[in-house]
């Protein structure tokens, strides 16, 4: 097996194009820093911008439908990271512990509203603590 091409250096540590992006409060905008005629500017972008600038979402893309489509790729998600946990040797405390994990992602799918500004991307920012939560599992299971 061939190993991927390494990322130069530069490329690396290179200025970011855009920086210090945040959203407006009713999420409604985006700001962000960007260079522009060799000096540094603010910018503020329109969510609804987005589309023409090629940034997509889940929650524009499936519409009224995004729950189930959510629903079905969270589903597929643990399905793959069970998989993988037994494959590796996990336990009945990572199949029990997971129980929270599922919570954290029902929660979202269940409280998650397209047309609320924000609400998609409240619910999508929250999966760091369903990854925090699988680590935390995983790692009392290889403990235990």
């Amino acid at each position: 097996m061939a190993l991927p091409e390494l990322i130069s250096v530069e490329d690396l540590f290179s200025a970011p194009e855009r920086t210090a992006a945040t959203i407006s409060p009713d999420g409604t905008r985006i700001a962000y820093l960007a260079p522009w005629q060799n000096r540094l500017n603010v910018w503020v972008q329109d969510v609804d911008d987005d589309a023409l600038i090629g940034i997509r979402s889940t929650a524009r893309l499936f519409g009224d439908r995004v729950k189930p489509a959510v629903a079905g790729f969270y589903a597929g998600g643990y399905v793959l990271w069970m998989s993988a946990a037994l494959l590796v040797g996990a336990g009945w405390v990572t199949l029990a512990g997971s129980v929270v994990v599922i919570a954290i992602l029902g929660w979202q799918v269940a409280t998650m509203d397209r047309l609320l500004p924000g609400n998609p991307l409240v619910r999508f920012k929250a999966n760091h603590w369903a990854g925090l939560a699988l680590t935390a599992v995983l790692l009392i299971d290889a403990l235990a």
